[in-house]
């Protein structure tokens, strides 16, 4: 017994000092590592370098996205003031696939490392790949930028699976959306989660998006337009634990459509001072337990399939 003690002990000590500094290697899970990039605009020196160190950032997002390959992270420091603004000069095109963009050294992203579409007339992001990922940034549609993130392109038919965007805020005072995808393109497995989202001038998010999910967001929807619109899609898309504001004239909560829809699972919302809280097609199914709130009312809690 006390050789099989010693024998264990000894085993313990192996796997406390294991050297786990090495790259995987083999067929276990296939992960290539990428490359890590900085940007910050407002480094001392105030002269672009590689981006391979704060101290060598560059200062603008495009430099960065222009030398990023597959499942490359670039940070992208925060600021203070009008110098959060990051104002590309045109469109940000994300082609590399897992490729992350991050918001540095901030809990979220809400008004601290900010996108802003001043000279951009057109989308701010536009994602080409799949398994992006978008975390801690700021979004400001200023001007006549049609998305603050676009997913895929018009009237091209190619699909990108398992997007991620969370903990971004989004605000707009003419972008018509904060997050969308087009007609004809596919998002499958699309998540969007723990956002904040304002004003946007047709819908916050608009989706085709086969099992995709939106949770967890907070979205004011100003007159006349849309908190969420779900189109021409199936399989279990996901709406959950949302707060969407209105008090304007004619805004809409949720909206479900199209001639493609599946099963639509929206639980647990809360919808607050909208002229219409919820739209829905025959056919869509699953729409259950959302709390609607009226001015100065007791909450009323609705099952829309019922």
């Amino acid at each position: 017994m006390v050789g099989l003690k010693a024998g264990l002990r000894q085993q313990s000590m192996k796997v406390k000092t294991l050297d786990v500094s090495g790259s995987v290697t083999g067929n276990i899970h296939n992960v290539t590592e990428g490359s890590v990039w900085f940007v910050d605009r407002q480094k001392a020196t105030s002269t672009t370098g590689n981006g391979s160190s704060w101290i060598e950032a560059f200062l603008t997002i495009t430099e960065a996205i222009n030398v990023a390959g597959d499942n490359d992270i670039i940070y992208i420091a925060a600021g203070t003031g009008t110098a959060n603004n990051y104002t590309e000069t045109n469109t940000i095109t994300i082609t590399q696939d897992n490729l992350k963009l991050i918001g540095a050294n901030v809990s979220h992203g809400f008004r601290t490392t900010n996108l802003r579409d001043t000279t951009c007339l057109d989308d701010i992001i536009t994602i080409k790949a799949h398994g992006v990922e978008i975390r801690n940034l700021s979004f400001y549609s200023t001007t006549n930028a049609k998305a603050a993130i676009a997913i895929g392109v018009d009237a091209d038919a190619t699909s990108y699976h398992g997007i991620y965007i969370h903990d971004c805020y989004f605000y707009a005072t003419s972008g018509e959306y904060a997050i969308m995808t087009f007609t004809a393109p596919d998002a499958p497995d699309l998540r969007i989660e723990d956002c904040k989202i304002q004003n946007f001038q047709t819908a916050g998010i608009k989706l085709h998006a086969t099992r995709g999910t939106v949770r967890g967001c907070y979205i004011t929807v100003p007159n006349n337009k849309v908190g969420i619109a779900f189109t021409d899609r199936g399989a279990i898309e996901r709406i959950e634990e949302n707060i969407i504001i209105g008090g304007s004239t004619g805004d809409t909560g949720i909206t479900l459509s199209g001639d493609n829809r599946g099963n639509f699972v929206v639980a647990h919302n809360t919808l607050l001072n909208l002229n219409t809280s919820m739209t829905q097609d025959v056919g869509d199914e699953g729409c259950c337990w959302n709390y609607l709130f009226a001015n100065g009312t007791t909450p009323t809690v609705v099952d829309v399939t019922s």
